[in-house]
């Protein structure tokens, strides 16, 4: 009784851990991809997600806003348009002296404060539009908390051990790879059994409407 007991724990706990490398595996896919799409570090993107929940603004409305502000601000380089209006208004410049885009990070940082200071709720939604597009609503709380608060969060998830190096996340990644190759060849599998079988089911079904009820 109690072998077979140990042995349905032991059992329970490696389905457990297979299902935990599986779910990790399937995120560290999602991140190589997210950073491929934004641009951002790995690093970031998981700093990023475990930030999230605890301002309430997601890691896709992070990124999508960030897109939208590098795209203003290149448009924004030469002075005009709406882009360009808002960050005059809150004094930030995003050139350096060469004329050259500073780093967009550093940039996102300085905005998100910048409109934490604006008093007027409806002005600093339309700075934000201007600057983050339609989606700048979504930030509010982050806005609201700040750029120290994300940084603060960014450097409690290396103290957690949340955020994975670069070499574990590819592993994950590949082990992610491999699962959903196997999937498709299990469709493949089904796909060439059900061509085999397609021809002598229609057969059976027909020769079944034929006889009477």
């Amino acid at each position: 009784v109690e072998l077979a007991a140990l042995t349905t724990v032991v059992i329970g706990l490696a389905t457990a851990f297979g299902k935990a490398t599986i779910e990790t595996a399937k995120k560290a896919d999602e991140i190589l991809t997210l950073a491929s799409t934004t641009g951002l570090t790995t690093e970031k993107i998981q700093e990023l997600r475990y930030a999230e929940e605890l301002l309430d603004v997601s890691t896709e409305t992070i990124t999508g806003s960030m897109t939208r502000m590098i795209r203003n601000m290149n448009t924004a380089r030469n002075g005009t348009g709406e882009a360009a209006e808002a960050f005059r208004k809150l004094r930030i410049r995003i050139t350096d002296s060469n004329g050259q885009l500073k780093d967009a990070e550093e940039i996102f940082n300085q905005t998100i404060d910048a409109l934490g200071r604006v008093g007027n709720e409806t002005e600093r939604d339309a700075l934000a539009m201007a600057i983050f597009g339609r989606s700048a609503r979504e930030l509010n709380p982050l806005i609201e908390a700040g750029s120290k608060a994300l940084n603060e969060l960014a450097q409690e998830a290396h103290e957690m051990g949340y955020v994975m190096d670069q070499e574990t996340l590819e592993s994950f990644g590949a082990l992610d790879d491999a699962m959903q190759r196997f999937n498709k060849q299990s469709e493949t599998f089904k796909q060439s059994i059900g061509m085999v079988l397609l021809p002598v089911l229609t057969s059976f079904f027909e020769l079944l409407n034929k006889i009477d009820p």
